[in-house]
């Protein structure tokens, strides 16, 4: 049995099939990192106002707790985000081929968007963001403690 030779539409079916994959993939995880980000500053906001709310009542125990609860979320919140960004990077050789064939036979070099983004910055950001956060929270912790 010979295997034939496939037609340009089975070429172009397979190609429209492996981006929709590589995208999907791509998308779903960037979604998921803002909404993991987004529901973060929520519950940041909210130990925030529960914290204030503890400190002028003069609940520094409470305060003590608030303050770990927090800390331990960015903790939390910071791996599940580094691990989101890596698993975004994995649709990103897949992307880059196919986004260089379809450049090819269009003829249209502007299609070639994921080369432009490297999650380097990104990391960075995060490892910059949440570090802040966890210093904050310890610096509420300590006052915290400081007061019990």
């Amino acid at each position: 049995m010979t295997a034939s030779k496939p037609s340009a539409d089975d070429d172009t079916q397979l190609l429209t099939a492996a981006l929709n994959h590589a995208w999907a993939w791509y998308d779903g995880t960037a979604n998921r990192s803002v909404q993991v980000v987004n529901y973060y500053l929520v519950s940041n906001v909210i130990l925030v106002a529960a914290y204030t709310g503890a400190i002028d009542g003069n609940h520094y125990g409470i305060a003590v707790a608030i303050a770990l609860a927090a800390l331990g979320g960015t903790a939390i919140v910071a791996g599940l985000s580094l691990g989101i960004l890596n698993a975004i990077e994995l649709a990103r050789p897949a992307l880059e081929k196919l986004q260089d064939r379809i450049a090819g036979k269009l003829n249209i070099n502007e299609i070639r968007m994921v080369k432009g983004q490297r999650l380097k910055v990104q990391r960075k950001a995060a490892l910059i963001a949440y570090g802040g956060t966890a210093l904050f929270d310890n610096g509420a912790l300590g006052y915290a403690a400081a007061n019990l």
